[in-house]
């Protein structure tokens, strides 16, 4: 089992946000309960709070990603048949456990990629989108390459991908950034995908949240406009998977992977109360 690439995939540091910049697979960090409400997701809004237990602090979660060699390894820490359900879950979100996820994809030509999007294959679609924001420089996102990536984002957020729904959000923050006249407008969007990405039972957009209201925080009444937009998004996401003849989104998150969450976040908290 690949240690590094756990590591990686589940602790998301303070500025986790740049991921999406480099166009690479987004990092994971897992602090939900599978049942999460609407009530719940507006407590992420109004208190910065993912849950009722084990809600780490930044410096905490960032703890374990020096981790060292006398700390627990992978093997140590999950069982065999949770990885294989962490893996499984983690891949049918748009999340790259160990960099396999796409990697036959990469090779393929955009005009192949293109047949195999139109084909409804969210792995095709996800690469498009990474092709054309790592062509991007900064934040200077062209309209056209937006519209694209986020075009493409959406497909496969359709398709059952979470991850690409943190991505719409990081692609608004760099027009935000780029247009400060429009800031305040463009930053409900990006709230809006990572709410959707709550309902959807998406721990990164659950950290990603934490992370913007604390940069970026918003009132109380700019959080319910937003959560009513986001709601939209939702039922309209939902709807298109109706009309490809797709199930309702599962938006569960398996038990075996909130524990694998846990014991990491546990290790990260105790290795914060040795510092």
């Amino acid at each position: 089992m690949r240690n590094t690439a756990f590591f990686a995939l589940v602790i998301v540091t303070g500025v986790g946000l740049f991921l999406y910049f480099n166009a690479k697979q987004p990092q994971m960090v897992l602090n939900i309960d599978n049942r999460e409400t609407k009530q719940s997701a507006n407590k992420v809004f109004m208190d910065v709070t993912v849950s009722s237990q084990n809600n780490y602090s930044s410096a905490e979660q960032k703890s374990i990603s020096s981790a060292t060699a006398s700390e627990p390894t992978f093997n140590e820490l999950v069982r065999p048949e949770e990885a294989a359900i962490w893996n499984e879950w983690c891949e049918d979100r748009g999340y790259d456990v160990d960099g396999s996820l796409t990697r036959s994809y990469d090779a393929l030509s955009d005009e192949v990629l293109l047949t195999l999007a139109n084909q409804h294959d969210p792995k095709a679609h996800l690469v498009l989108a990474n092709r054309i924001i790592a062509a991007q420089s900064g934040l200077n996102v062209s309209h056209e390459a937006l519209t694209k990536a986020e075009g493409h984002l959406y497909a496969a957020s359709v398709l059952g991908y979470t991850s690409t729904l943190a991505t719409l959000s990081e692609l608004r923050l760099r027009v935000a950034f780029k247009n400060p006249k429009q800031k305040n407008v463009i930053l409900a969007d990006a709230y809006k995908f990572l709410y959707v990405g709550v309902k959807r039972g998406d721990p990164n957009s659950i950290t990603s949240l934490e992370v913007l209201n604390k940069t970026n925080p918003i009132s109380d009444q700019e959080a319910t406009m937003i959560m009513a937009n986001a709601d939209v998004v939702y039922d309209e996401l939902s709807e298109q998977r109706k009309l490809l003849g797709l199930p309702s989104f599962d938006n569960s998150v398996p038990i075996e992977v909130q524990a694998i969450v846990k014991r990491v976040q546990q290790m990260s908290f105790n290795n914060e109360l040795m510092k």
